[in-house]
């Protein structure tokens, strides 16, 4: 799967969709004590959540960063582009 251009959308369908059967038992199993050493995530839909919501924070904090810098600032176009990725 290529890199995501969109990840607001893309968490939105993967929230909509929701996990299948297996994936839900693997995250509340934690599948191993060495990759999850604090257990199982027993709240996977709250997550994924939690996820959207920082992704939601992020665009706003780099929009407001983008609102107040030079456009001849070289840091404009990656600003610019860190808000395209979280369209």
């Amino acid at each position: 799967m290529a890199a995501s251009a969109a990840l607001l959308t893309d968490i939105a369908t993967i929230i909509a969709a929701g996990p299948s059967t297996t994936t839900a038992a693997n995250a509340a199993a934690g599948l191993s004590a060495a990759t999850y050493p604090s257990g199982g995530i027993n709240d996977y839909v709250g997550n994924l959540a939690l996820i959207q919501t920082k992704l939601k924070e992020l665009k706003e904090l780099y929009t407001m960063l983008h609102n107040v810098t030079d456009a001849g600032d070289g840091n404009a176009a990656t600003l610019n582009n860190a808000i395209l990725t979280l369209s």
